[in-house]
């Protein structure tokens, strides 16, 4: 009898723990599903749909990440991502095509990677770090290409500052690191100039040419429709 009690104990941890496991997992991604909503949102144009997309994925973010503090449970380990890039059509993103020419266009879209490699395993705290970059990135670019569409340049003050969030969010060692400061750098570098605060765009633009001399700098990942 005691033996069969026990049996039934572990069985039940057994199963709360792989209940826990796909709870977690049908929490990211739903999070990557609301990433990748507010993605497809911005690449039609449809800025304030975006938004509320990028900052339900933000929220959920958030509660997912206090739930995994709380959790007694250290089966669960953060999935390898794949990031993909797409590009915004100029027309979307300002009515005067030249103002948007120098604009890095390219909202990122994140999946669970279905064939992870062999690579070292991230910190849960670090992966968590990575995706907030990513989302804060794909929100700060909504904004800009709002206030480009709707020639709300007042609004481009407050664009600057959701960028500076977003480089803020990612570790310098991140593997999204790179991606995510070139683009924010020049994006910046960009409204910078269109303020007339050049002495602020050449600060963006020298960290552009710093970060692109780097050995470790993956050009690639720029590219449209690029993938990492």
């Amino acid at each position: 009898r005691t033996a069969r009690l026990v049996t039934t104990f572990y069985n039940k941890r057994i199963i709360n723990s792989l209940t826990n496991l796909l709870s977690k997992m049908d929490s990211l991604q739903e999070i990557l599903e609301k990433n990748n909503e507010g993605a497809s949102h911005v690449l039609n144009g449809r800025f304030f749909a975006a938004k509320r997309s990028l900052r339900t994925a933000m929220m959920k973010l958030q509660e997912f990440s206090r739930q995994t503090r709380k959790s007694s449970d250290v089966g669960f380990q953060f999935p390898s991502l794949v990031v993909e890039t797409r590009t915004i059509p100029q027309s979307k993103t300002s009515r005067d095509q030249s103002s948007s020419h120098f604009l890095y266009r390219h909202v990122l879209l994140t999946f669970i990677d279905p064939k992870p490699s062999n690579v070292q395993v991230q910190k849960l705290h670090d992966s968590i770090s990575d995706l907030v970059g990513i989302l804060v990135f794909n929100l700060s670019l909504v904004y800009h290409c709002n206030a480009l569409h709707h020639s709300t340049r007042s609004d481009l003050d407050k664009v600057v500052r959701i960028y500076r969030k977003a480089l803020a969010a990612l570790r310098q060692d991140s593997q999204y690191f790179q991606i995510i400061a070139l683009a924010v750098f020049n994006n910046m570098g960009a409204i910078y100039h269109d303020l007339a605060k050049y002495q602020q765009a050449q600060k963006c633009f020298k960290a552009i040419k710093k970060i692109s001399s780097s050995k470790s700098s993956n050009m690639l990942s720029m590219q449209p429709e690029a993938r990492t």
